[in-house]
This record gives structure tokens, sequence and C-alpha cells, in this order.
């Protein structure tokens, strides 16, 4: 995430372009204003290695409202995430040019089969038991693969264009096909 977002910052200052940054959790939690300085692309991509993501969730409904209230002047708005939880993104799309970058693991949608194991679920901390076995992996895959569908195609339906930006990727290739339209 910290990547992709220096990447479109530097990018955007090396253009001549405003950038600013938010970091959102359950509220605000940074805010980087808008500026044409090198300076508020290492402030953003700074807050992104420090801000503390364990045990907070998301509130996207409320985000997107904030984003849509919060930005007077049509903008290009690039939302990064693991999108895990489908947004409505039609309204914030109708008055900006808004981008979506679903950064994953290829292990968070391809697991290996551990056997009886104990996995902490990172937003709410519960702790999830059981047999990970060829079957229960396959489903959980499935159900994975099905959620992104649903993921893209609601982009499509917003007019938003989204890539998958997977953590052993070159995030360099991934948003420079992204942002040339060849995704």
């Amino acid at each position: 995430v910290a990547e992709a977002v220096a990447l479109i910052g530097y990018s955007a200052v090396a253009n001549g372009d405003v950038f600013g940054h938010c970091n959102y959790s359950e509220s605000l939690r940074n805010e980087i204003r808008p500026a044409k300085k090198r300076f508020s692309v290492q402030q953003a991509t700074q807050s992104v290695l420090d801000a503390e993501i364990l045990h907070h969730r998301i509130d996207l409904h409320h985000t997107i409202k904030e984003l849509y209230r919060r930005t007077k002047r049509r903008s290009l708005m690039v939302l990064i995430g693991d999108f895990f939880e489908i947004p409505d993104l039609r309204l914030l799309a109708r008055k900006h040019e808004v981008v979506a970058v679903v950064v994953r693991d290829r292990a968070e949608e391809n697991p290996n089969e551990m056997g009886f194991t104990a996995l902490i679920d990172p937003e709410s901390g519960a702790v999830l038991e059981g047999d990970f076995n060829e079957r229960s992996v396959k489903r959980y895959h499935d159900r994975v693969k099905a959620h992104d569908i649903e993921l893209f195609e609601s982009f499509r339906r917003a007019g938003v264009r989204g890539t998958k930006l997977y953590t052993d990727a070159n995030a360099v290739v991934t948003l420079r096909r992204l942002f040339e339209g060849r995704v």
C-alpha cells in the first residue's frame, strides 16, 4: 500500500498535479492536505507505514460519504485497500473519477492446506480454529473468487476502473497499466 501511495503521489507531483492523502479506519485517522510538494508524498507514505491497522475495521459507507462531502472540486480519487467488503461507489464516481487498487497477497486468495490451525482475524482479533484441509481451502478459494467477480462487477457498474496489485508484483507495471487504460 505504501509503495502504491508513493508511486501515485510522486507521479502526480511530477505531473504538476495536486496530491492529497487520507487514511481511514472507523473514521478519518490521518490527512495530508492537497499540495504539489514532494514532502506531502513523503508524509503520506510514512502515515501508511505508521498506521495501526490491526484490530481496526474500516467503515466504507462512512468513508465514501465523508470523501464525497469533503472534496468539493472534481478530482481523481485512488482508493487503495483489500476490498473484502464491497463498497457502493456510484455516488462518489458521479462527482469524481474513481480508481480502485485492490491490494492482496496471493496467500489470501490461494491459501495452503494447513491441517488443524488457529487463525486470528486482523480486524476483530477473533480466533478461528478449524481443519484447513483440501476441501475447506478449495471452498474458501471459490468464495474469494466469487467475491472478486462481484467486486469488479460493482466497480464496472459504478464506472470505476480497478485492478489487483499483488504484494509480490511489480507495482510500477500494474499501476502504469491501470492508468494507461490497459487493465
